[in-house]
């Protein structure tokens, strides 16, 4: 089954699009078959699988908020590039670093939120000083800091490729820390966590518009928060807040230390591309129901949550519960093809918790594989001869789970964000059903930053008559030359435009200003 917002003309084109082409495959290759197409042992309509498309549109607030989950922290912060960290160590020199299932330390540690991270690398070197107390982890204030972690590990024996990931680790987090204090990311992820829950602080109190606005002012005045983490916030101010005075954006920009670039400005006009209304006539915004249901569940998740800065749930969280519960709306998310109501039923969570006990804080990759320790030297498997936590592979605790009943498959045109990820994973392990996520791409938000500064649709038509244009002076030189190889003389179109020398001389670069006029048309896959 095909799901899709209704009133997104990409999904509702990209769901007949490929209705259309899996009819085609079907009828193609008689073999074919899929899980609830009623043959044989295949079962019933309630096992078919559903698909819904979305689109960025659907949660534009989410490529602009700081996560501080280990993972997302790296993508969003340090230097990634095809999943091979680029960083400095702590001995000055540059290192690279692979982020793969190979590491057990990264399958353990990067979907945890970075305060979690820290205690377990901090655990694990405690496990290594079990075999060699020798080393010391405080500094001269009496405190463990992560650099103490660094210097403890490294004054201990030599434990081969394990130490090496442990170092690699606690230099990866000590970044993450540093740019975490010197671009005052708390402050900045405190301010967008009360704009995206309605205005709703830590403390769980409603701030007015004008007590918001005034917390942003004060805010990209430090100097410290650059111009990254200013677009970013006014980026979700005008998201949130429903678009924004003249008065208080001639304000907002005022403060900026340093100003906003003519370009970065742009990029918050384009919000409007996904739906986001950029201006606004009054700060007051009457609140609608669901506005209030929403802020009284951020107020009762401020009071409860472990994590202050990560109070947001994202869009694309809300609406797996809702198809959970079957409370995703039809006439809002419609089918291609409805399906019998014996189908609509999303299915029961399995109660996981004796599995939770079992693995105790440990987490689940989304691609749940089993890779074992074979790689691993007997040393890592375990220290004093039991087997260590950061010797195992936590894939493994779930490598006998099973996964019943209808498959459901997200698909994001846009973009999907390294936090959102994290989200899907926190409901996939606890579930019992198989949950597959995918999109056009991984999205950091330097890249959807530089994607809005660039999504101007007029200069997407111009890109697309350049290329055109191209084509044809190609063709037509194609064809002189043809034409003087042959010994035949050249007849041009009388649609055609005369190719002189200059034009001919040129087209030696054709295929390059091509390519490059591709590149910035397609500029990110955004819808």
């Amino acid at each position: 089954y095909i799901r899709f917002r209704a009133d997104n003309e990409l999904c509702s084109q990209l769901a007949k699009d490929f209705h259309h082409k899996l009819n085609d495959f079907v009828n193609e290759n008689s073999e074919f078959w899929w899980k609830g197409d009623g043959i044989g042992n295949h079962g019933d309509d309630s096992q078919r699988g559903t698909l819904l498309l979305l689109d960025r549109s659907e949660d534009p607030s989410m490529p602009l908020l700081h996560a501080f989950t280990y993972q997302a922290m790296i993508n969003d912060l340090l230097d990634v590039q095809d999943d091979v960290l680029r960083f400095i160590n702590d001995s000055g020199a540059n290192q690279r670093c692979l982020l793969s299932e190979s590491d057990n330390f990264w399958l353990e540690l990067r979907h945890r939120h970075m305060a979690d991270v820290l205690k377990s690398l901090k655990r694990y070197t405690d496990e290594f000083q079990e075999n060699d107390p020798r080393a010391g982890m405080k500094d001269e204030k009496g405190e463990v800091s992560v650099e103490g972690l660094i210097n403890a590990v490294q004054a201990l024996p030599e434990y081969g490729e394990l130490k090496e990931k442990h170092l690699n680790h606690l230099n990866i987090s000590a970044q993450c820390m540093h740019k975490l204090e010197s671009l005052s990311l708390l402050k900045c992820a405190n301010v967008e966590q009360t704009m995206v829950t309605g205005g709703v602080n830590s403390d769980a109190k409603e701030l007015s518009s004008s007590a918001l606005t005034l917390e942003l002012m004060n805010l990209v005045k430090d100097p410290a928060v650059g111009i990254e983490e200013t677009t970013r916030l006014l980026g979700l101010y005008v998201i949130t807040q429903r678009g924004i005075q003249e008065s208080d954006r001639r304000r907002i920009m005022a403060a900026a230390n340093p100003p906003l670039p003519l370009e970065v400005q742009n990029a918050i006009i384009n919000l409007s591309y996904l739906g986001v209304k950029i201006n606004s006539e009054s700060r007051k915004q009457s609140k609608t129901a669901e506005d209030k249901q929403n802020i009284a569940e951020a107020k009762k998740i401020a009071r409860s949550c472990e994590f202050s800065y990560s109070r947001y749930q994202p869009a694309l969280s809300r609406m797996l519960q809702d198809m959970r519960t079957n409370r995703l709306s039809a006439e809002s998310f419609r089918y291609v093809i409805e399906p019998p109501p014996s189908a609509r039923s999303f299915g029961s969570y399995n109660d996981s918790s004796s599995l939770r006990k079992d693995a105790g804080s440990s987490t689940t990759p989304l691609s749940v594989r089993s890779h074992g320790m074979s790689g691993m030297s007997s040393t890592a498997r375990g220290l004093n001869g039991k087997l260590s936590r950061f010797g195992t592979n936590p894939d493994s605790l779930h490598k006998n789970r099973k996964k019943k009943g209808a498959r459901v498959i997200i698909f994001i045109a846009g973009g999907v964000t390294h936090a959102e990820l994290q989200a899907m994973y926190e409901i996939v392990k606890d579930s019992d059903k198989e949950i597959v996520i995918g999109s056009t791409h991984l999205l950091r938000p330097s890249q959807y930053i530089f994607d809005l500064k660039h999504l101007d649709r007029e200069s997407y038509s111009k890109y697309d008559q350049d290329v055109s244009e191209l084509n044809a002076k190609i063709s037509k030189i194609h064809a002189q030359i043809d034409a003087t190889i042959s010994g035949v003389e050249y007849i041009e179109n009388d649609n055609d435009k005369p190719v002189d020398f200059v034009d001919v001389h040129l087209e030696e670069n054709t295929d390059k200003e091509i390519s490059d006029k591709k590149k910035k048309a397609t500029c990110g896959c955004l819808p």
